[in-house]
């Protein structure tokens, strides 16, 4: 997975293919538009992560909390992000994210530290490469990660319409 995309990415409707016709089938758009979600999801917190104090204003000014990410390991990232963008108690805290994240992804299993992979993914177990990696890849950029903000609430609003429809 290619993390930090451009956000105009998200703002675009997907690429038409022969095989991509308006979707042939509810469940092919679910799919599709879940595989989108996780994308915007990893690219918002690789930026927020960058600089977690600047983040928690905009995180906060769009209403983003820990039910707009589907897997546990991204959740527990938003919660270090979240920690450390709002320290109380210890201020050493504000500036060892690394260590606020490993400790959330180790609360939720989702940690291993003989994992050497670089992989960046939701939904996988992470270890010292793959978070190395994850915080060098992007840098702050607070336009991005409001306009990230929007995609990821306009892509759970679609996300929930298709499931309003499979279920009805």
């Amino acid at each position: 997975m290619n993390v930090l995309t451009s956000p105009s990415h998200y703002l675009q409707p997907p690429p038409a293919s022969p095989d991509d016709r308006a979707f042939d089938t509810i469940g092919d758009a679910v799919v599709k538009l879940a595989a989108r979600l996780a994308d915007a999801d990893l690219d918002f917190l690789a930026i927020a992560a960058a600089a977690p104090r600047m983040a928690v204003p905009i995180i906060t000014e769009h209403g983003i909390d820990g039910r707009h990410f589907l897997d546990d390991d991204l959740r527990a990232i938003f919660a270090a992000i979240l920690h450390v963008g709002n320290p109380t108690g210890n201020p050493r805290w504000s500036y060892d994210f690394p260590l606020v994240a490993r400790a959330a992804l180790k609360n939720t299993g989702c940690w291993d530290e003989t994992e050497t992979r670089k992989f960046i993914g939701p939904g996988v177990e992470w270890g010292p490469s793959s978070l190395a990696a994850f915080l060098c890849a992007a840098e702050f950029d607070a336009d991005d990660l409001g306009l990230l903000a929007v995609e990821l609430i306009d892509l759970e609003r679609q996300l929930a319409a298709l499931g309003a429809g499979v279920s009805a």
